[in-house]
């Protein structure tokens, strides 16, 4: 069995699930985002075992959501301007996504539930807690994940060390912050991958 990369930088999508769209505009249904889980460094929001199936049977609006994961997505190097965090910051621009536009779809923008497993379940949590997020959801569900988990969170300064130490295995060898962004910057993507050894079978 062969191994291959899979992934895309461009990867900021979401999905819409819907038994049907309204004939009334009045007649909305309440919507559920799941945010997918991965340890912050895998996963996906088309996902088949995290799917909508069951949940569209409950005449719910189902919405996945993307976000930039391990360094792309939570790399922190303060004096490069990169204060961290993105990869919730895409989470956000999600959420803003979906109180625009999902009574387009028959969602009631007034009744968002918010809810994910392991690194979404700590996604939920921080969401509760981030004033960012404020009015964008009603509702949260932190399945086996917690944003109090050891894992879940970091200081700064270990997330920049970790960079650091990402970079010397990319041969990255920076002075500085501002350094090492322009060597990531000039890194192909696939550079990341093989240091974080995530791969997907054939």
């Amino acid at each position: 069995m062969s191994q291959k990369k899979e992934g895309d930088e461009n990867c900021l999508f979401l999905n819409v699930f819907t038994n049907k769209l309204p004939e009334d505009p009045n007649d909305l249904k309440a919507v559920m985002v799941w945010i997918h889980g991965g340890a912050f460094v895998a996963g996906s929001a088309t996902s088949v075992m995290f799917g909508p199936d069951h949940l569209l049977t409950e005449d719910i609006v189902f919405v996945s959501i993307n976000y930039r994961l391990g360094i792309l997505g939570f790399l922190s190097l303060p004096g490069a301007g990169i204060p961290g965090n993105n990869g919730m910051k895409d989470q956000v621009m999600a959420l803003r996504w979906v109180q625009k536009n999902i009574a387009k779809f028959g969602g009631d923008p007034n009744r968002v539930t918010i809810f994910g497993q392991s690194a979404g379940g700590a996604s939920a949590h921080f969401h509760l807690l981030s004033p960012m997020s404020t009015g964008l959801f009603h509702g949260a569900i932190s399945q086996s994940g917690t944003g109090l988990a050891s894992w879940a969170y970091a200081e700064p300064e270990y997330i920049r060390g970790a960079a650091f130490k990402i970079g010397a295995k990319i041969r990255c060898d920076a002075a500085d912050d501002k350094e090492l962004l322009q060597c990531f910057r000039e890194t192909p993507a696939t550079d990341f991958v093989d240091v974080f050894g995530y791969e997907v079978p054939d």
